[in-house]
């Protein structure tokens, strides 16, 4: 009987671990999960505030890194683009840093009717920063996963929204868009370019909400037409 209890008491052991530590396909976010996100989070262009994830980041030299931060379209400036930025890695900054100088390495801000809309901008910092992974493309979305919305609604500072994929766009020409739908909250204006994260992957680029009978959904520009316009434009191997 005791080896017994003690086979079940082990088993209990096992299976609490595993729930809690090893990384479930659509389960909630850990809060560490959603800490990673939020440092690579940034605020863009604070003059007409939208948002920003950083999906790369390089060395050049001592106290000198490239980043590349996966943004807006439709609200990118072509000059005097600047970042604020939150976090040095993993901590968090007493106060945020502005930075300027950024350039435009990639804008697509025509494709809103098919559902298509980011820009990537280089900018150079002082100081290392975290940069979240952006999904490959064969990773597949699907109705039902839960995920975080990360951006800076009305030119606030980084929020997070725990939120769900519901499925493409159902807007019309049905069929042809390619934006994806989130839901549970309705993102406000400076939202626009934040990411959408899957545990520490961002699946997307918010860019807008849905009309007002529709105040709980979001829509975002999916990770697989972030690579396929990478690609077109010849820029997979900087951004890798």
């Amino acid at each position: 009987m005791k080896t017994f209890l003690a086979a079940l008491v082990l088993f209990a052991t096992v299976i609490t671990l595993a729930y809690f530590y090893l990384p479930r396909h659509g389960a909630a976010r850990s809060d560490v999960d959603q800490r990673y996100c939020l440092s690579a989070s940034v605020k863009v262009n604070p003059h007409n505030p939208s948002s920003g994830t950083i999906v790369k980041s390089v060395k050049l030299g001592e106290g000198e890194y490239l980043n590349y931060i996966l943004s807006t379209g439709h609200m990118q400036t072509r000059e005097n683009i600047a970042a604020v930025f939150y976090y040095q890695n993993d901590e968090k900054l007493d106060l945020p840093i502005r930075v300027e100088g950024g350039q435009i390495v990639l804008l697509i801000e025509n494709g809103l009717s098919m559902g298509v809309d980011f820009s990537i901008v280089k900018i150079t910092t002082a100081f290392p920063v975290n940069a979240a992974t952006i999904a490959p493309p064969t990773y597949q979305l699907k109705g039902g996963l839960r995920c975080v919305s990360i951006g800076c609604d009305l030119g606030s500072d980084p929020s997070i929204y725990e939120s769900e994929v519901i499925g493409l766009c159902p807007i019309e020409p049905k069929g042809k868009r390619l934006d994806w739908e989130w839901k549970r909250d309705h993102p406000k204006a400076g939202r626009s370019g934040g990411g959408i994260f899957v545990q520490k992957t961002l699946v997307g680029v918010c860019w807008g909400g849905r009309p007002a009978e529709y105040t709980n959904r979001g829509m975002f520009t999916p990770h697989t037409s972030i690579w396929k316009m990478i690609d077109a434009a010849g820029l997979s191997e900087e951004l890798k």
